[in-house]
């Protein structure tokens, strides 16, 4: 509807642009019960349950810097803090290339004493894209501005207004039962595949570029 001024009025368009975009990347979070307390990153190599995990980890060819130690928890039973309480020690593992990812999931699995808490997806972030995204809303804006000033009878003299706005929703986690996952895996020497998981090992999520715009117009003809 319009809105009058002294040199015509206004109106408002909205235009949208939406996008899948895949996952290129993921994060998994793994638990891991160890019999002795090492605190620090020295627990990657000298608890023995999660040097296990590591060695596995980079005999797929992850990097060990692709492996973070996030936490360290205590299980002391008798209240005295020594050397020999047992840990939980929380890891976040990176799968850069999702080509690994099943056999990652092969390796968290297969270590009775680790548990998968949650899978996250991370996307590219391309700049020239976005632009892309933008420019494709303003057309379309455009040209709707320009329908509609046909149709009323009233001429484009500008734009009073502009906005943008993208959203972009963050992937959720996937949260995992490993003792139920651990019953639908073969050895750890044979490659695993989405079936067998018993879920999808890709993920895309749908990104939506959206402008707002305030044309000016002149009065009717």
């Amino acid at each position: 509807m319009a809105e009058e001024t002294e040199k015509g009025g206004t109106f408002r368009v909205q235009a949208t642009h939406r996008i899948q975009i895949p996952a290129d990347r993921a994060d998994f979070r793994v638990t891991v019960t160890g019999a002795s307390l090492v605190a620090g990153t020295e627990a990657l190599k000298k608890a023995r349950e999660v040097a296990q995990m590591v060695q596995g980890l980079t005999a797929l060819d992850v990097p060990e810097s692709d492996i973070h130690l996030e936490d360290v928890t205590a299980n002391v039973a008798s209240g005295a803090l020594l050397k020999s309480s047992q840990a939980t020690y929380r890891l976040r593992i990176h799968c850069a290339k999702l080509d690994k990812l099943a056999d990652i999931l092969g390796v968290i699995t297969s270590q009775k004493n680790a548990e998968l808490q949650s899978l996250q997806w991370g996307y590219p972030d391309d700049e020239a894209a976005q632009d892309e995204w933008l420019r494709l809303c303003i057309a379309r804006a455009n040209k709707k501005a320009a329908l509609i000033a046909e149709g009323l009878g009233v001429k484009l003299l500008g734009v009073r207004s502009f906005s943008e706005r993208l959203l972009n929703p963050e992937a959720p986690q996937r949260q995992f039962s490993s003792s139920m996952m651990r019953g639908r895996m073969a050895s750890m020497d044979m490659r695993v595949t989405s079936e067998e998981l018993g879920l999808d090992v890709s993920h895309v999520k749908t990104v939506e570029m959206q402008v707002d715009v305030e044309y000016r117009v002149s009065d009717f003809a």
